[in-house]
């Protein structure tokens, strides 16, 4: 049986606004802290911005598609999620950091969820805006940016999302991606 945590953890869209305290969103972080990565590099840097910095909440809001700044802009936060490319001790190329800062955002989220937080990971931005408004320095790559809040009404949201909003979960079968031995052999039921 697996941890309730995993299965628990869901992407929505429809945000309340309601404001996270700093002690849950520092829950967060820790658990991204505590992630596995390639020589203990911790690769992954985060920037939050609460929806009370209304300067910088309208910023990277307006670095993200606009289909998602239709309903992100209730999250009651945004994480920009960025990671540095090479290792720290002698800058060569890191090939682990964008796999490193995805293990990170996995004990993020499932932190998030033990908390009672939702999140929606988004790859819709504007990567180079991001760099130039939020001043990320060279080097640092851009991975996502995510929604943070409490669930709010799916009838807040447009028809078309609110529909996507109320589909059941679906997840692929795992024999559709474990396979024994070789790719691509089915395992022995």
């Amino acid at each position: 049986m697996i941890n309730t945590l995993i299965s628990a953890r869901k992407s929505i869209r429809a945000f309340d606004g309601r404001t996270v305290n700093d002690e849950t969103l520092a829950n967060l972080f820790e658990a991204a802290r505590w992630a596995p990565s390639s020589r203990n590099e911790q690769p992954w840097r985060f920037v939050i911005v609460k929806k009370e910095d209304s300067q910088n909440f309208s910023d990277l809001l307006s670095c993200l598609h606009p289909t998602n700044q239709v309903w992100a802009k209730n999250a009651s936060a945004l994480i920009l999620v960025t990671v540095k490319k090479t290792f720290s001790g002698n800058e060569t190329v890191n090939a682990h950091a964008y796999y490193d800062a995805g293990q990170a955002v996995a004990n993020l989220s499932l932190q998030a969820t033990a908390d009672h937080l939702y999140l929606r990971q988004m790859g819709g931005i504007d990567k180079d805006k991001i760099i130039t408004v939020f001043n990320v320095p060279p080097g640092f790559g851009i991975v996502c940016v995510i929604a943070a809040g409490y669930p709010g009404n799916p009838a807040s949201l447009p028809d078309y999302l609110s529909e996507k909003e109320n589909l059941p979960r679906t997840r692929k079968a795992t024999d559709e991606f474990v396979f024994s031995g070789k790719f691509g052999k089915k395992i022995a039921a």
